[in-house]
Protein backbone atom coordinates (compact mmCIF):
# COMPACT_ATOMS: atom_id res chain seq x y z
CA UNK A 1 0.00 0.00 0.00
CA UNK A 2 1.18 3.33 -0.46
CA UNK A 3 1.66 5.26 3.22
CA UNK A 4 0.89 9.01 4.27
CA UNK A 5 4.43 10.01 5.72
CA UNK A 6 4.41 12.28 8.70
CA UNK A 7 6.12 15.03 9.44
CA UNK A 8 8.71 15.83 11.60
CA UNK A 9 9.82 18.35 14.34
CA UNK A 10 12.50 19.83 12.42
CA UNK A 11 13.20 23.28 10.36
CA UNK A 12 14.31 21.34 7.25
CA UNK A 13 11.82 20.26 4.55
CA UNK A 14 11.07 16.71 4.00
CA UNK A 15 10.08 16.34 0.37
CA UNK A 16 9.02 12.60 0.57
CA UNK A 17 5.68 12.37 1.37
CA UNK A 18 4.52 8.81 0.40
CA UNK A 19 5.90 5.70 0.71
CA UNK A 20 5.59 2.07 -0.48
CA UNK A 21 4.20 -0.48 2.39
CA UNK A 22 4.98 -4.38 1.69
CA UNK A 23 3.80 -6.60 3.93
CA UNK A 24 6.64 -9.39 3.13
CA UNK A 25 4.49 -12.23 1.25
CA UNK A 26 3.54 -11.22 -1.92
CA UNK A 27 3.63 -6.99 -2.17
CA UNK A 28 5.94 -5.19 -5.02
CA UNK A 29 5.93 -3.22 -7.94
CA UNK A 30 6.65 -3.92 -11.72
CA UNK A 31 9.00 -1.88 -14.17
CA UNK A 32 9.67 -4.16 -16.25
CA UNK A 33 9.81 -1.21 -19.22
CA UNK A 34 12.62 0.65 -17.43
CA UNK A 35 14.81 -2.36 -18.88
CA UNK A 36 14.91 -0.65 -22.18
CA UNK A 37 16.77 2.36 -20.20
CA UNK A 38 19.78 -0.37 -19.44
CA UNK A 39 22.58 -1.40 -21.38
CA UNK A 40 25.24 -4.02 -20.57
CA UNK A 41 28.18 -2.47 -19.25
CA UNK A 42 26.91 0.85 -18.55
CA UNK A 43 28.17 3.20 -15.70
CA UNK A 44 24.90 3.57 -13.42
CA UNK A 45 23.98 4.64 -9.89
CA UNK A 46 20.63 4.00 -8.16
CA UNK A 47 19.72 5.46 -4.49
CA UNK A 48 16.74 3.86 -2.36
CA UNK A 49 15.13 4.94 0.45
CA UNK A 50 13.65 2.07 3.08
CA UNK A 51 12.24 1.42 6.53
CA UNK A 52 11.66 -2.31 8.30
CA UNK A 53 11.97 -3.15 11.61
CA UNK A 54 11.34 -7.29 11.21
CA UNK A 55 13.35 -9.01 8.66
CA UNK A 56 13.44 -11.87 10.24
CA UNK A 57 15.31 -14.05 7.45
CA UNK A 58 18.63 -16.02 8.02
CA UNK A 59 18.64 -15.85 4.43
CA UNK A 60 20.72 -12.91 2.92
CA UNK A 61 19.18 -12.89 -0.49
CA UNK A 62 15.99 -12.28 1.53
CA UNK A 63 14.51 -8.93 1.86
CA UNK A 64 14.75 -7.67 -1.94
CA UNK A 65 14.86 -4.03 -2.19
CA UNK A 66 15.57 -3.66 -6.16
CA UNK A 67 16.07 -6.51 -8.37
CA UNK A 68 17.07 -7.01 -12.34
CA UNK A 69 16.50 -10.63 -14.22
CA UNK A 70 16.65 -12.14 -17.66
CA UNK A 71 12.58 -13.13 -18.62
CA UNK A 72 13.26 -16.68 -17.38
CA UNK A 73 14.24 -15.18 -13.96
CA UNK A 74 18.12 -15.53 -14.33
CA UNK A 75 19.92 -12.75 -12.08
CA UNK A 76 21.00 -9.81 -13.55
CA UNK A 77 21.29 -7.26 -10.16
CA UNK A 78 19.66 -7.41 -6.73
CA UNK A 79 19.93 -5.18 -3.62
CA UNK A 80 18.99 -6.30 -0.81
CA UNK A 81 18.77 -5.98 3.43
CA UNK A 82 21.48 -8.99 4.91
CA UNK A 83 20.62 -11.41 6.69
CA UNK A 84 17.63 -10.39 9.48
CA UNK A 85 18.47 -6.67 8.75
CA UNK A 86 21.41 -6.06 10.84
CA UNK A 87 24.29 -6.84 8.28
CA UNK A 88 23.80 -3.95 6.06
CA UNK A 89 23.24 -5.00 2.56
CA UNK A 90 23.68 -7.65 0.25
CA UNK A 91 24.47 -6.90 -3.17
CA UNK A 92 24.98 -9.27 -6.08
CA UNK A 93 25.60 -9.09 -10.06
CA UNK A 94 26.76 -11.47 -12.76
CA UNK A 95 30.82 -10.35 -12.20
CA UNK A 96 30.74 -9.41 -8.30
CA UNK A 97 28.51 -12.79 -7.02
CA UNK A 98 27.07 -12.74 -4.25
CA UNK A 99 27.95 -10.27 -1.94
CA UNK A 100 27.07 -10.06 1.81
CA UNK A 101 27.19 -7.72 4.63
CA UNK A 102 28.55 -4.54 2.87
CA UNK A 103 28.84 -2.08 5.74
CA UNK A 104 27.77 -4.33 8.26
CA UNK A 105 24.94 -2.12 9.86
CA UNK A 106 21.51 -2.81 11.61
CA UNK A 107 18.97 -1.57 8.43
CA UNK A 108 16.00 -3.22 10.27
CA UNK A 109 16.20 -0.79 12.87
CA UNK A 110 12.35 1.13 12.56
CA UNK A 111 14.27 3.96 10.53
CA UNK A 112 13.99 5.28 7.44
CA UNK A 113 18.00 4.77 5.37
CA UNK A 114 18.71 5.14 2.38
CA UNK A 115 21.27 2.91 0.28
CA UNK A 116 23.40 4.31 -2.53
CA UNK A 117 25.46 2.07 -4.78
CA UNK A 118 27.52 4.01 -7.99
CA UNK A 119 30.10 2.34 -10.58
CA UNK A 120 31.59 3.49 -13.71
CA UNK A 121 31.15 1.90 -17.07
CA UNK A 122 33.36 -1.18 -18.23
CA UNK A 123 33.28 -4.88 -16.98
CA UNK A 124 34.57 -5.45 -13.76
CA UNK A 125 34.19 -2.59 -12.28
CA UNK A 126 34.83 -1.30 -8.31
CA UNK A 127 30.77 -0.02 -7.44
CA UNK A 128 30.91 2.35 -4.01
CA UNK A 129 28.22 1.88 -2.08
CA UNK A 130 27.19 4.54 0.58
CA UNK A 131 24.68 3.94 3.60
CA UNK A 132 23.11 7.10 4.87
CA UNK A 133 25.65 9.40 3.46
CA UNK A 134 28.45 7.45 5.28
CA UNK A 135 31.77 6.62 3.65
CA UNK A 136 32.06 4.64 0.82
CA UNK A 137 32.29 0.66 0.73
CA UNK A 138 34.05 -0.70 -2.45
CA UNK A 139 32.05 -3.62 -4.21
CA UNK A 140 34.50 -5.88 -6.41
CA UNK A 141 34.19 -7.08 -10.10
CA UNK A 142 30.66 -5.57 -10.41
CA UNK A 143 29.62 -6.38 -14.09
CA UNK A 144 25.58 -6.43 -14.21
CA UNK A 145 24.47 -7.80 -17.71
CA UNK A 146 21.66 -5.39 -18.69
CA UNK A 147 20.98 -6.86 -21.31
CA UNK A 148 19.19 -9.42 -20.35
CA UNK A 149 17.53 -7.79 -17.79
CA UNK A 150 13.78 -7.79 -19.17
CA UNK A 151 12.36 -8.05 -15.68
CA UNK A 152 12.82 -4.91 -13.20
CA UNK A 153 11.02 -4.63 -10.03
CA UNK A 154 10.58 -3.34 -6.47
CA UNK A 155 10.35 -5.35 -3.11
CA UNK A 156 11.58 -9.17 -4.42
CA UNK A 157 13.60 -10.59 -6.72
CA UNK A 158 13.04 -13.69 -9.52
CA UNK A 159 14.09 -17.08 -8.69
CA UNK A 160 12.96 -19.33 -12.37
CA UNK A 161 10.62 -16.67 -12.91
CA UNK A 162 8.83 -16.91 -9.88
CA UNK A 163 8.26 -13.79 -7.30
CA UNK A 164 10.33 -14.41 -3.86
CA UNK A 165 12.03 -12.83 -1.40
CA UNK A 166 9.82 -10.22 -0.80
CA UNK A 167 10.84 -7.10 1.29
CA UNK A 168 8.91 -6.13 4.89
CA UNK A 169 8.89 -2.91 5.50
CA UNK A 170 8.87 0.32 3.58
CA UNK A 171 10.46 2.07 0.57
CA UNK A 172 10.50 5.52 -0.86
CA UNK A 173 11.89 7.37 -3.21
CA UNK A 174 14.29 5.17 -6.14
CA UNK A 175 16.28 6.81 -8.41
CA UNK A 176 18.49 5.81 -11.48
CA UNK A 177 21.06 7.61 -13.26
CA UNK A 178 22.95 6.57 -15.95
CA UNK A 179 26.19 7.78 -14.72
CA UNK A 180 28.30 7.39 -12.16
CA UNK A 181 27.64 9.63 -9.11
CA UNK A 182 31.14 10.83 -7.30
CA UNK A 183 31.40 10.71 -3.83
CA UNK A 184 30.05 14.46 -3.26
CA UNK A 185 26.86 13.70 -5.73
CA UNK A 186 26.25 10.38 -3.24
CA UNK A 187 26.73 12.25 0.27
CA UNK A 188 24.61 14.97 -1.06
CA UNK A 189 21.26 12.64 -2.35
CA UNK A 190 20.94 11.59 1.73
CA UNK A 191 21.07 15.57 2.36
CA UNK A 192 21.51 14.31 6.33
CA UNK A 193 18.11 12.39 5.91
CA UNK A 194 16.41 14.83 3.77
CA UNK A 195 14.88 13.55 0.55
CA UNK A 196 14.53 16.51 -1.98
CA UNK A 197 13.34 16.87 -5.54
CA UNK A 198 15.95 14.80 -7.41
CA UNK A 199 15.07 16.38 -10.79
CA UNK A 200 17.00 19.67 -9.52
CA UNK A 201 20.78 20.56 -9.09
CA UNK A 202 21.55 21.41 -5.41
CA UNK A 203 24.58 21.66 -3.65
CA UNK A 204 27.21 19.07 -4.20
CA UNK A 205 24.42 16.94 -6.15
CA UNK A 206 24.70 18.59 -9.94
CA UNK A 207 23.62 15.09 -11.68
CA UNK A 208 20.03 15.77 -12.55
CA UNK A 209 20.44 16.00 -16.30
CA UNK A 210 21.25 12.01 -15.58
CA UNK A 211 17.97 10.52 -14.25
CA UNK A 212 16.63 7.85 -16.10
CA UNK A 213 14.31 6.71 -13.81
CA UNK A 214 12.79 8.42 -10.49
CA UNK A 215 9.79 6.98 -8.60
CA UNK A 216 8.51 9.17 -5.60
CA UNK A 217 5.99 6.61 -4.47
CA UNK A 218 2.78 7.94 -4.69
CA UNK A 219 3.19 11.46 -4.43
CA UNK A 220 5.05 12.08 -8.06
CA UNK A 221 3.01 13.92 -10.92
CA UNK A 222 0.09 11.50 -12.23
CA UNK A 223 0.46 9.08 -9.77
CA UNK A 224 -2.20 6.82 -8.72
CA UNK A 225 -2.46 6.01 -5.34
CA UNK A 226 -5.74 4.28 -5.53
CA UNK A 227 -4.91 1.87 -8.11
CA UNK A 228 -1.25 1.33 -7.21
CA UNK A 229 0.62 3.67 -9.94
CA UNK A 230 4.01 5.19 -9.68
CA UNK A 231 5.45 7.13 -12.53
CA UNK A 232 8.61 8.02 -13.43
CA UNK A 233 9.58 11.87 -12.71
CA UNK A 234 12.05 12.31 -15.82
CA UNK A 235 8.95 11.89 -17.80
CA UNK A 236 6.03 12.14 -15.81
CA UNK A 237 2.88 10.58 -17.57
CA UNK A 238 5.21 9.33 -20.59
CA UNK A 239 8.05 7.55 -18.29
CA UNK A 240 8.08 4.29 -17.26
CA UNK A 241 5.16 3.19 -14.69
CA UNK A 242 5.80 1.09 -11.86
CA UNK A 243 2.58 -1.18 -11.47
CA UNK A 244 1.29 -3.12 -8.59
CA UNK A 245 1.51 -6.42 -8.34
CA UNK A 246 -2.03 -7.92 -8.82
CA UNK A 247 -5.67 -5.79 -8.35
CA UNK A 248 -7.37 -4.23 -5.93
CA UNK A 249 -10.48 -6.53 -7.44
CA UNK A 250 -9.26 -9.88 -7.98
CA UNK A 251 -9.67 -10.66 -4.01
CA UNK A 252 -6.39 -12.09 -3.81
CA UNK A 253 -4.05 -9.43 -3.56
CA UNK A 254 -2.30 -8.26 -0.68
CA UNK A 255 -2.36 -4.75 -1.27
CA UNK A 256 -5.15 -2.40 -0.25
CA UNK A 257 -6.60 1.90 -1.43
CA UNK A 258 -5.67 2.57 2.15
CA UNK A 259 -3.88 5.63 1.83
CA UNK A 260 -4.00 6.36 5.84
CA UNK A 261 -2.14 4.16 7.03
CA UNK A 262 0.34 4.41 10.21
CA UNK A 263 2.58 7.20 9.64
CA UNK A 264 6.14 6.47 8.67
CA UNK A 265 8.59 8.23 11.09
CA UNK A 266 11.83 10.43 10.39
CA UNK A 267 11.16 11.53 6.91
Amino acid sequence: MLGLASAVSTASIHEQRYSLSLDGTGDYLKIDGFASELSNGMAFTVSIWFKGDSNASAAYTNNTLFSAHTSTGGNVLRISVDNDGTNGIFYSDAGSGNTPSLGNVDLDDGRWHNVVVSRGGGADVVAKLYIDGGEAVDIENTNPSFDGATQVSVGQEYDNANATDFYEGSIGDIAFWDAALDSEAAIAVYNAGSPFDLNTDRGTYDNASDLIGYWKMGYGSFDDKAHGVVHDQTDPGFGTEMVQNGSFDNGTTNWTKSTTTSATQDI
